[in-house]
């Protein structure tokens, strides 16, 4: 696949994950018992870590990208909390975000061979 395609995919697949995390993150939860221990986490972690990744794969500046993905963690506990009577905000699952957003620099830099330049 030639470099401008595989950046229009990464910027759509990032710009879709995005609108999941919102839709994770926003709307009422499903309720119930976790599939697994501490399951929240491990969501909160993927929704923050997956775009984290795709934004960076697709060539968005991580100076802009990560202060702005952890803002938008810091943004969705506060909502969550302030805002939304099903959900609550908490400093754990913010946490969690950060974590993601670690882990998908990480899987990155793995991916580029520890390389800070696109291909």
């Amino acid at each position: 696949m030639d470099r401008p395609r595989r950046t229009r995919l990464l910027l759509g697949l990032f710009v879709l994950s995005l609108l999941l995390s919102a839709l994770l993150l926003f709307l009422p939860g499903p309720g119930g018992n976790p599939h697994f221990p501490h399951e929240d986490k491990v969501v909160h972690a993927t929704i923050f870590g997956l775009p984290t990744a795709l934004g960076l794969l697709a060539g968005l500046r991580a100076h802009l990208l990560i202060p702005a993905l952890l803002a938008y963690a810091a943004a969705s506990e506060v909502i969550q909390g302030a805002f939304l009577p099903t959900r609550s905000g908490s400093v754990r699952d913010g946490l969690a975000d950060l974590a993601g957003i670690t882990l998908g620099v990480v899987v990155v830099a793995m991916v580029r061979g520890g390389r800070h330049t696109r291909e």
